[in-house]
């Protein structure tokens, strides 16, 4: 393979508090890179490429990050103990069940269980 991973960078006025939404909240192992900068890792990926619906967006191309799971009442169960703000609740999408939540920065997040193919 040509390309070995992706990183992905957020940009924020509130990175402290983002850094441990990632690690405290999230659970995603976190590494000190130095001078206070964190790397998180994680090793399941995917990437999707989708034509814009909206006619004004067409042609702007954006980037939108999510995060899936493989039980998602389980894991909003989590987040609500963790005070998570969930921003919408969970509803049925063509690619499996979603719900969108709140992390500092103002960053929205959709979280996601993907739809299982019949053969599984």
């Amino acid at each position: 393979m040509l390309i070995d991973g992706m990183h992905v960078m957020l940009w924020s006025d509130k990175t402290n508090e983002l850094r441990a939404f990632l690690r405290d909240v999230l659970e995603f192992p976190a590494i000190e890179s130095g001078g206070g900068w964190m790397k998180f890792r994680h090793i399941e990926t995917e990437m999707g490429c989708h034509e814009r619906s909206d006619v004004e967006q067409q042609n702007t191309p954006s980037v939108e990050l999510s995060f899936f799971c493989h039980n998602l009442d389980q894991t909003v169960t989590s987040l609500k103990k963790k005070g998570v703000i969930l921003l919408t609740d969970i509803v049925p999408a063509g690619h499996g069940r979603t719900i969108n939540f709140q992390a500092p920065g103002g960053f929205r997040f959709e979280l996601y269980e993907p739809r299982m193919s019949p053969e599984s």
